[in-house]
């Protein structure tokens, strides 16, 4: 089977469509543009723990819909990336 460049990006984005959007909403807020979590609960208007769950389930989601198991995520740049920076 020959691996095409874009089957790797198909998996991660139809992952990411399958979160809910509130979750999707979070993850991507805190973990892609870099947002603290105070920052996303204003955008959001929600609680401050509200956001850190949303991004916990969503991080906990993508990495079930993606295979990945806990010892995959320890050293994982995208992964790392949506964690809090105090963690």
């Amino acid at each position: 089977m020959k691996f095409e460049t874009t089957d790797f990006w198909l998996k991660p984005a139809s992952a990411m469509e399958r979160l809910f959007p509130d979750q999707r909403e979070a993850l991507i807020l805190v973990g892609a543009e870099g947002l603290s979590y105070e920052e996303v609960a204003g955008i959001c208007g929600v609680a401050i723990g509200t956001i850190k769950s949303r991004v916990n389930r969503a991080r906990n989601r993508l990495a079930e819909l993606l295979g990945y198991d806990e010892e995959d995520l320890g050293t994982d740049r995208l992964i790392q990336s949506a964690m809090p920076k105090d963690a």
